[in-house]
């Protein structure tokens, strides 16, 4: 996308603004941020390999990557500087860009970014790319460990009836781009995957289900795998026992 200096985004940012600018003069105004803003800073999920975010800033900048230690440069960001003239304000879109996370653990780093007015610091923005899929439902959730923190990685779990029906479904986003590595399986025969509109594809996924009665009085269990980008997640759906 091409990067905009408008004098009309001038004006609307002084109109926004507490502090004054003066267009006719040297600029007074030095303010940066990221935009959106989030105290979780951005984050990825295993197969993403792209987020965008946008800095607004009255200086030129460069920007940086600072990443987990042991140093891993698991992410690069594009553009990493830019240069904003006198008495304009610059609206620049900031790619990331990194490679599916197969390791099984989160990703941890994070942006700075600093201006060339020597008193405004540094800014900061988090990065996260997590070791798992966005699975929508069943929700995750996390259980705790022996140290009693709560995992890092989640279990997705869901319990149905034990009569037959067509009605559940699992949701979840894909970011893989390249749907023939997307796949969906069960290991139960009283459990197969339904109809998925559109089929597995980059975004929003829902995944039917297709349920055969138990007639057993004991619960029973089947393991959906989900796997996009070669990381894939586990999905556990107990039906229950005929009452």
């Amino acid at each position: 996308m091409k990067t905009l200096f408008t004098l009309v985004s001038v004006l609307l940012l002084c109109a926004g603004l507490t502090t004054s600018c003066d267009l006719d003069s040297k600029n007074e105004r030095h303010q940066t941020l990221f935009f959106p803003q989030s105290p979780r800073g951005r984050i990825l999920y295993a197969d993403q390999t792209l987020d965008t975010l946008r800095v607004f800033s009255y200086d030129s900048w460069r920007l940086t990557g600072v990443y987990e230690q042991p140093k891993t440069e698991w992410f690069s960001v594009t553009p990493d500087k830019a240069d904003i003239p006198a008495n304009y304000v610059g609206n620049h879109r900031i790619s990331i860009r990194t490679t599916p996370n197969t390791t099984a653990t989160t990703r941890t780093g994070g942006l700075r970014l600093v201006t060339t007015f020597a008193e405004f610091g540094t800014l900061g923005m988090p990065v996260r790319q997590l070791a798992y899929l966005n699975i929508l439902r069943p929700v995750a959730t996390f259980p705790l460990g022996t140290d009693g923190k709560p995992s890092t990685q989640p279990v997705f779990i869901e319990t149905v009836a034990a009569t037959a029906s067509t009605d559940n479904h699992i949701d979840f986003v894909l970011y893989d781009e390249n749907t023939a590595a997307h796949t969906l399986t069960s290991d139960a025969a009283w459990l197969t995957i339904g109809t998925i509109d559109g089929g597995l594809k980059a975004g929003k996924n829902v995944a039917k289900l297709n349920i055969e009665a138990n007639l057993a009085t004991t619960p029973r269990t089947a393991t959906l795998t989900l796997t996009s980008a070669g990381v894939s997640n586990v999905i556990t759906i107990t039906q229950q026992g005929k009452k």
